[in-house]
């Protein structure tokens, strides 16, 4: 291929999708794509975006088959987990193209998988009886039935005694305090929940809870198949998004500014869904139920001390250490304050909105909070939009 001595710049919208690659592999491919001649470089450009297109493709749909691999083999030894999980990486390099780059990334995955579970293996074999299991994660023995299932990623406690749900669900283990009544009302709407702390810290993050009553399951029952396959790819997923900030640090591969910032701040944002997200949801409903105006709510969770569920990670990263963040440090601070306080009080206004909205449209209270109960907060907005342009059909 012919080059120039000195490298042609590329266009504004070619260099922003530069800058977004973290692959080295690729990013080499670009250096040489932008010395071409602009005929032909145009070309390689269309033809690179399509290809990194395809290969994160490739590599969602590899992400859907460890899933599956994980849930059929849940009792397969570790060893040939492993291998049957390289093998999958392997087909999808082959077939999608993933480079050596990409393929060690997907196996660092598998290696962080398996740290999970062998932590949810020695915690399960140590306690093989439900109620000790239940009182090691959570600080108590339940106070009714309680069934607990493990996968290779998972700790699946179907509650069937709604109390038991509700200390899960608020977290209220960890807290140690009394829940109001309408807070209790609010968590027992809702089906099941991912459970973000633990007594337990090897399974943090590891653990979901099914309120198996509302689910319809009588007890011995199986799950909830659509919700514990959705949850089980949720941590999954995030076993993805966690292994982009160690890249740098972990591969010795370094990110430029926007590619680290576009990873720490989806790793803030998974922090603060694990802390926050679902309690503050339950506080607005809670609080809208017992007819606390919107004004209100939104400056009590955002003003006050009671409700500061990111206090922690705040001053976690407050003043981040250099010789772990070398020159991010910055980035670090700023997309804190952006995802922890700016972007956070923002979608609790959205969400107090969206409440509006559909009490606009002549819902009742109890209408809102069903149609809410189960949403991520994040989206409440979305569905407020989405029924408002439902009825407006159907009004013609």
């Amino acid at each position: 291929m012919p080059k120039f001595e000195q490298p042609v710049a590329l266009p504004p919208e070619e260099r922003k999708e530069n800058n977004k690659k973290t692959n080295p592999h690729l990013k080499a491919e670009l250096e040489v794509i932008k010395q071409l001649p602009k005929e032909e470089r145009r070309s390689r450009i269309q033809e690179f975006k399509e290809k990194v297109v395809e290969q994160k493709l490739g590599i969602a749909e590899m992400q859907a088959k460890f899933t599956e691999i994980i849930h059929r083999e849940s009792k397969m030894p570790e060893k040939d987990l492993k291998n049957k999980l390289e093998t999958a990486i392997d087909q999808y390099a082959k077939e999608y193209g993933l480079d050596d780059y990409q393929k060690t990334i997907s196996r660092e995955v598998i290696g962080r998988f398996l740290e999970k579970h062998k932590a949810i293996e020695r915690a399960s074999k140590a306690f093989p009886n439900d109620k000790d299991f239940f009182k090691i994660l959570f600080g108590r023995e339940p106070k009714g039935k309680i069934k607990i299932r493990t996968t290779p990623a998972m700790i699946y406690v179907q509650c069937f005694n709604l109390e038991d749900y509700i200390y899960l669900r608020t977290q209220a283990f960890v807290s140690g305090e009394d829940l109001s009544e309408q807070e209790k009302e609010i968590a027992a709407m809702s089906y099941g929940a991912a459970i973000g702390a633990s007594k337990l810290p090897s399974v943090k993050g590891l653990i979901v809870a099914e309120n198996s009553s509302k689910a319809g399951i009588k007890y011995g029952g199986d799950p909830g198949a659509d919700f514990f396959d959705h949850e089980e790819q949720h941590i999954i997923k995030r076993l993805f998004t966690a292994e982009k900030i160690h890249q740098k640090m972990d591969l010795g591969r370094p990110m430029n500014e926007e590619q680290f910032r576009e990873a720490w701040e989806e790793n803030l944002r998974n922090q603060r869904e694990d802390v926050a997200d679902r309690r503050v949801k339950d506080e607005i409903l809670a609080y809208f139920k017992g007819g606390t105006p919107k004004e209100t709510i939104y400056k009590v969770l955002t003003e006050g001390s009671e409700y500061d569920y990111l206090k922690k990670i705040r001053e976690r990263y407050a003043n981040p250490d250099p010789k772990i963040y070398e020159r991010y440090t910055k980035i670090v601070e700023e997309s804190t304050a952006k995802i922890l306080g700016e972007e956070y009080k923002n979608m609790i206004s959205n969400g107090l909105d969206a409440i509006e909205s559909l009490k606009k449209m002549h819902y009742s209270s109890d209408q809102i909070i069903g149609l809410l109960i189960n949403e991520p907060l994040v989206r409440w907005s979305n569905l407020a939009h989405r029924i408002a342009e439902h009825k407006h059909e159907e009004q013609k």
